[in-house]
């Protein structure tokens, strides 16, 4: 069972909390993906930072992609194989 069923004293309050927790969970989901671009473009710069120091990096150089969210990408997937985990198991597949 999902939880307590709620209780509103009108159908307009039913509806005015829907639409509240609605737009809530849409404002959360854009955080999360502004959160997510940024991370992306910070993780890009620190990868290309380590490819142009002296004698580069390998991690940098196995994950360097031009695109920032490929980058990201890339360095999970790095990660992931690090840790054995099965590519079916992983959360974009």
């Amino acid at each position: 069972m999902p939880g307590a069923t709620r209780w509103y004293p009108t159908n307009a309050a039913r509806q005015r909390a829907y639409r509240q927790r609605q737009r809530q969970e849409l404002a959360a989901e854009q955080e999360e993906a502004t959160l997510t671009t940024r991370y992306a473009y910070v993780m890009q710069a620190a990868v290309t930072a380590a490819l142009r120091a002296g004698a580069g990096d390998p991690l940098a150089r196995e994950v360097h992609r031009t695109d920032p969210f490929e980058t990201l990408r890339a360095l999970a997937e790095h990660f992931y194989d690090q840790a054995g985990t099965p590519a079916d198991q992983r959360p974009w597949r």
